[in-house]
Formats: structure tokens, sequence, C-alpha cells
């Protein structure tokens, strides 16, 4: 009974030792090498709902607004390049797609949308000292959507209402901070790698010194790719294979050897995994310019109402954010960030009606506002080729509009949740749902708008990757 509890207790202890070596080794890892690409496309679907309560009591009314069925479906192309260095993190993302999407409301009939876009982000840290940085992220979107409305609202003679819109912004963040989230999610694919490989008695025991060998083998491997998927993968395998032929922890070269390494490099899940710390000081710039053109028809005749609105709406700020990503484990993530900013905003509105004639009204402001947000997510990495994850994000904001006796406060909370597959070397799967609400209040003025709205949403992503 003695030697059945000591052996026990030498098992646990030994588990343990080895789970915070593997702990150690995510937590210390530094190789600053990664160049990646990705050429792809991604199929992405969605169905959710949505309610809306509005109170506005100055008038004593209620107004409910609920749609219950959001359904969109959309498709994208999708370039991303990533390079990691001691002395830059820098990044670009690139996208263009089409959605289309339908909506069932309970108040106002039934709506279809369809949009092209355009996404474009770069973003780059330059570390010219240790541990500091100055650092640049600019983003640029352009959307346009053409809607059609059919019997748009019920309790009016309204028989359709058709508009099309056009959406442009940019946003800027410039500054400074220090700190450093470093890339380890080479040297996490090479743990999960070298534990399979000794279970199916491949390898004998490793130390720290095989798996950085190992990992930096991985991103080497990774960084060399040609547009040819046979030659591309015949050069990976033999680098791969001399890494581990010249580690020397090789114990025999079987099939079951050859299966492990493909399956584990090809089929193993792309994520991108990071842990350190990271503070940001920064100003933000986000100018936008938004293009309504609206056609109301009347049931009753061939009266039209037709209304042209051009909204600009610029925002300036300064924050601070803070963004911590702490790999505790092998197979356990925990990432949170928070962040607080104070500027101003400016809004240039003009809005051009004709029914019976033409009418025209213009509208400009300038607004100070505050808000804070934090979030938190835990990621549980499966092996290589699975993940799941859970989230909270969360935001308060406040602005004084035009009348200065007047603050308009927003809540905004979100709890969300995220699988990934890695199906086959080129093609993966994302299922996400997430819960959402928000409020909305003057905090100033018992009697003027509150808002409440909740939505349901469930989503896939389906990507396929040719380069």
């Amino acid at each position: 009974m003695k030697k059945t509890l000591l052996t026990a207790g030498l098992a646990c202890m030994a588990f343990s030792l080895h789970a915070q070596n593997e702990t150690e080794l995510l937590q210390n890892y530094k190789y600053r090498f990664q160049q990646y690409r990705r050429y792809g496309f991604s199929l992405n679907g969605s169905n959710g709902f949505y309610g809306y309560d509005h109170n506005y009591r100055g008038n004593t009314s209620d107004i409910k607004y609920t749609t219950n069925q959001n359904a969109n479906l959309s498709f994208g192309l999708n370039r991303y390049y990533l390079s990691n260095t001691d002395r830059n993190q820098y990044s670009t993302s690139l996208m263009l797609g089409f959605n289309g999407s339908t909506n069932k409301k309970i108040w106002e009939g039934n709506s279809k949308n369809y949009d092209e876009y355009l996404y474009y982000n770069i973003q780059n840290r330059i570390y010219k000292v240790p541990n500091k940085f100055l650092f640049y992220d600019i983003t640029a979107n352009i959307n346009d959507r053409h809607n059609r409305d059919k019997n748009t609202p019920v309790n009016t003679n309204w028989k359709y209402n058709n508009y099309d819109n056009s959406y442009t912004s940019l946003n800027v963040n410039l500054g400074f901070g220090r700190g450093r989230l470093e890339y380890v999610s080479d040297v996490s694919f090479a743990l999960f790698w070298l534990a399979d490989m000794q279970k199916k008695g491949i390898i004998g025991s490793y130390n720290n010194e095989n798996v950085h060998a190992i990992a930096k083998a991985l991103t080497k491997t990774r960084n060399t790719r040609i547009m040819d998927f046979r030659f591309n993968t015949i050069g990976q395998m033999e680098m791969l294979d001399s890494a581990f032929q010249n580690s020397g922890m090789l114990k025999k070269k079987d099939a079951s050897y050859y299966t492990t390494l493909y399956d584990h490099y090809l089929y193993a899940n792309n994520y991108t995994r990071y842990h350190g710390k990271r503070l940001e000081y920064g100003i933000n710039l986000n100018p936008s310019y938004y293009y309504y053109y609206n056609i109301y028809q009347y049931d009753t005749s061939v009266h039209h109402l037709s209304y042209m609105n051009k909204h600009l709406h610029a925002f300036s700020s300064l924050y601070i954010l803070r963004t911590v990503n702490q790999a505790v484990s092998l197979k356990n993530q925990l990432n949170y960030y928070y962040g607080f900013n104070i500027g101003q905003a400016m809004q240039n509105y003009h809005s051009q009606a004709y029914s019976a004639g033409y009418s025209t009204s213009e509208f400009n402001g300038h607004n100070p506002y505050a808000a804070i947000k934090a979030g938190i997510e835990w990621q549980r990495f499966l092996n290589s080729r699975n993940s799941i994850s859970t989230g909270i994000d969360g935001s308060l904001n406040a602005a004084s509009f035009v009348d200065p006796n007047s603050i308009d406060a927003n809540l905004n909370m979100q709890a969300r949740a995220q699988y990934y597959h890695w199906f086959s070397p080129s093609m993966n799967l994302a299922l996400r749902g997430s819960l959402s609400t928000s409020y909305h209040r003057d905090i100033m003025k018992n009697n003027w708008n509150s808002d409440h709205d909740f939505n349901e949403n469930f989503s896939f992503s389906f990507n396929y990757l040719f380069y």
C-alpha cells in the first residue's frame, strides 16, 4: 500500500514538474524570425435575433422594434502577412468581399441588403530600444450597400423603401509604449508534437534544448513557401526531418514517424499565440463619411418621397491601453485588456428631401466624450488541431452633445464563444456564438431618450488557404 501511494505521489510530482517546465518554456521563449504569408478566401454565414426597446419620456411614448430573424452570407478574398523581428512587429491584412443579408421584422416587414466591402489594415511596432516601442496602426474601410424593404412599416401605406448608402472610414492610431507580446505559436506546436511522438515511442526523453530546436525549425520551415503545393510540401518535410535527425531524439523511423511528422505539420491549427504584457499611450484619429440616398413609394399612389443625407463624423482622442496575454499552461491561455480614452467628436450632417418640393436641413456640432473598455478571454487548446475560446467584453462611454446640460451614457456588454477546427492542410472552420446587450440613457435628464437592445448571433466561417 505504501509503495502504491509512493509511486502515485512520484508520478503526480513528475507530471507537475513536466507541466511546469512546459509553461516556463512558453513564457520564456523568444525567437523573433517569423515571416508568414497567407492567401485565401472565406465563406461566412450568420443567423441572429435582435430586440430593441425605445422610450422617449418627454412625449410619454414607448416604441418597441424587434427583428426576429437576421440571416447573412458573405464571400471574401483575403491576404495576411506577419513579420516578427527584434526591431519590428509588423503585419498587414487585406480583405475584399461581397455580403448579402435578409431581415424579417415584426414591426416593419422584410428587407434585403447587398454589400461590397474593402478592408485594409497595416500596423507596426518599432523597437529601437528593447522593451520600448513607437507604433502606428492604420485601418481603412470602404462599404457600399443596396437595400430594398417591402411593406415598411406595416402601420403606414408605404409600399416599399429602397436606399443606397456608402460608408468610408479611416482609423489611425499613433503613439508609444513599453512591453512586448512574444510570438509563442511555434514552441506551442513543438510541445504538442514532441509529446505525441514520445507517446508513440518514436522519440525518447527530450529537454528544453530539443524543444527550442524543433520550434525554430518550424519557424524557418513556415518562412519558406512556394506556390506549388507539391514541391512546397516536399521541401518543408525535408527541412523538418533534418531537424529531427540532428536532434538525437529519434528512437525509430518507421511509418508512424512519417505520418506523425506529416499530420502535425500540415494539419495543425494555424492559430496565433502570444505571451507577454504591453502598455500603449496613443492618439486616435477616426474620420468617416456616410452617404445615404432613400426613396419611399406610397401604396395608394405613384407619389414618391426621396431624400439624401451626407454625414461627416470625426473622432480625435488620447488613450491608454493595457494588453496582457498569459500562457497559463500548454493547453490554457488567458488574455485580457483594459483601457481609457478621452477626446472630441465633430459632426456635420446635411439632409435634402423631396416630396412636393425640396427641403434642406444642416447640423454642425462638437462634443467631448470619454470611454472605458475592458475584456477577458480564456482559450483552451485541445491539441494542435482544435481549440475553443470564450470571452466577455464591455465598454462604457459618455458624451455631451450640443446641449451642455445633456450627457448621453452608453453601456455595452458582450459574451462570446468560438470553436476552431482544422480539416486539411488548407481548410478550416470556425463556429461562433455571441450574446450582447446595450443600454443608452441621458443621465442628466429623466425625460430624455432611453434605449435597450439585445442581440443573439450564431455564425460560421469556412476558410480555405491556397497559399
